[in-house]
């Protein structure tokens, strides 16, 4: 892991660099009330998703975690009560698709937080230098235009990296890190835009994932994220997210921090560059049959186009192999039956 420089790592220095910690501290923040809070314990509390607001001193904003802007009535009926009992009755629904909880004072913290996780909710994470909430198509599992529900890979990978209460192995990171996994062939969850995005292929006959990297919105200007070009078996998905997002905690620059977003790091080693390292491989691809590391695999990309209704489950595939584009037609009908099996229907 580099070392840093900015005042940010210096915070996360004196805990450590588990910056969870602050959750035992709590009680003692609490206590002393909002007005003694320094610098360093406000940005802390953003690890665990309490964040102090300039505008309303004393009157903090929760953000509540919600892996693929995925909720339930019974999980919203408890953050309206909340809003309404602790809140100011105002919540924000993010971009990230998150709801956010205002007008609250420290003091309600751990009962918030007790009775989100009586409904399976939480904040954690959802702040600083983590992998933020992890998005994905709205109607993923419900859509006819989705090769597979990948809803199901977002909730993996997001019990990887902070699981129920926190994981520290990923809250460490040089910067906050933005994903998004989909299967939907419509670009609703702006996959150019994000560090990380999985979005559908196809090859041969089994669907999975090609990889975006090194997309960001702000941090010196908007960057369009690049393919890989490589092919990810389904199952083997989350593990290889995980696997960039420790790239990017141990190898990520931490200097100034408007040049600590992933795309700087890729703007350094290069694309493909990454084999000179000595951490090995930076993409792993996987064999479905063997269920191992399938190197030098062709790059083929499947892009799918709409073409008249859904209900005719008529696609156009757009093949790219090497420079080359080839086209060609093909019927393809999304099932329940198939979706998420890597097999064709």
């Amino acid at each position: 892991m580099r070392t840093g420089s900015n005042a940010v790592e210096a915070t996360k220095a004196l805990v450590g660099g588990d910056a969870l910690c602050i959750r035992e501290q709590l009680p003692r923040l609490i206590g002393q009330g909002y007005e003694s809070l320094t610098t360093s314990e406000k940005d802390l509390l953003k690890w665990v998703g309490v964040f102090f607001r300039k505008p309303t001193p004393g009157k903090f904003m929760m953000r509540i975690r919600m892996p693929n802007g995925f909720t339930t009535s019974c999980q919203m009926r408890a953050i309206a009560d909340l809003s309404r009992r602790l809140g100011n009755c105002v919540l924000d629904i993010t971009t990230r698709q998150q709801t956010q909880l205002r007008g609250f004072e420290l003091g309600s913290v751990t009962e918030i937080w007790e009775k989100l996780r009586g409904v399976d909710l939480h904040s954690l994470q959802t702040g600083m230098d983590n992998v933020r909430n992890i998005n994905g198509c709205a109607l993923s599992g419900l859509t006819l235009n989705e090769l597979f529900d990948a809803s199901l890979v977002v909730a993996e990978l997001d019990s990887i990296l902070v699981g129920n209460s926190g994981n520290p192995e990923f809250t460490n990171l040089p910067r906050k890190f933005n994903v998004t996994i989909t299967s939907c062939v419509e670009n609703c969850t702006h996959d150019e835009s994000q560090d990380v995005a999985l979005v559908p292929a196809m090859r041969r006959d089994r669907v999975g994932f090609n990889v975006l990297v090194g997309g960001k919105m702000g941090s010196g200007g908007f960057t369009i994220a690049s393919p890989l070009d490589v092919f990810v078996w389904i199952p083997k998905a989350a593990q290889l997210v995980a696997v960039l997002v420790g790239i990017f905690r141990d190898h990520g620059p931490r200097d100034a921090r408007s040049k600590c977003r992933f795309a700087f790091l890729i703007e350094e080693w290069g694309l493909h560059g990454c084999e000179k390292s000595s951490h090995g491989e930076w993409i792993t691809t996987w064999n479905p049959q063997a269920g191992t590391c399938a190197a030098n695999i062709t790059p083929i990309i499947w892009e799918l186009r709409r073409r008249n209704s859904p209900a005719t489950g008529r696609w156009v595939c757009v093949c790219r192999w090497g420079a080359s584009i080839r086209t060609k037609w093909t019927r393809w009908r999304v099932s329940r039956r198939n979706m998420g099996t890597g097999k064709s229907g």
